[in-house]
């Protein structure tokens, strides 16, 4: 529901066990006083460039259902920003659910974010979603998103596109990173230039595609 806490999705035994980068990113988001309080409904509605769950949600293809005057409505979630501070909600419509569906077999995800200090907004940061054959040695399938380096999230498909169908190496990952910070859209701020998030896009891509992987 969309009035879930982060609090309550940090320590969700079903969500740590299902999805556990949802519970991993809850850790690094605020500080415990704000989970308490704040709504993973509200954090996606707000649709700032500096959300956390907005690209690991994209990575898991969650799905929102929205409720209006005219009725319920489902969007996928990489519909649902469109601008800075901006979503895809009607003046009579609100956000009611987020729908994350169960991954594949031998799926894994990761997400990290650049940041000072542990509570901070990212500097930049990414998700990934990795699943594997049968064999768990090919990769069949990579969604990664970035965050903070765009005015909404950016799916990085150039660098998932690079990784489906290879075998997990070393050497792909790097050029699959490299991709991603190219495909990052970053401004000069108080939080570093353009080119030093561009660097921190191409570290977070791998750490967790590496960790997706892994």
């Amino acid at each position: 529901g969309a009035l879930t806490t982060h609090r309550a999705i940090e320590l969700s035994g079903l969500i740590g066990e299902r999805f556990p980068m949802l519970a991993d990113l809850e850790r690094v988001l605020g500080c415990v006083q704000t989970r308490n309080w704040a709504t993973i409904g509200g954090n996606l509605c707000e649709a700032t460039p500096a959300d956390d769950p907005p690209p690991a949600l994209i990575a898991l293809g969650a799905t929102l259902r929205i409720k209006g005057t005219k009725g319920d409505r489902k969007l996928p979630i990489d519909d649902f920003i469109v601008g800075y501070r901006q979503t895809a909600l009607e003046a009579d419509e609100i956000l009611v659910e987020i729908q994350v569906p169960n991954p594949p077999a031998r799926t894994g995800s990761s997400y990290h974010k650049e940041r000072v200090r542990i509570a901070d907004s990212p500097i930049a940061s990414a998700a990934a979603a990795i699943s594997l054959d049968d064999d768990s040695e090919t990769i069949t399938a990579a969604r990664i998103v970035l965050q903070a380096v765009g005015p909404t999230p950016i799916l990085a498909t150039t660098a998932g596109q690079m990784l489906v169908g290879e075998k997990a190496r070393d050497e792909l990952i790097q050029e699959a990173a490299a991709a991603a910070s190219r495909e990052a859209r970053p401004i000069s701020d108080m939080y570093g230039s353009a080119d030093y998030k561009r660097e921190m896009v191409r570290v977070a891509t791998r750490q967790v595609v590496t960790e997706a992987i892994a």
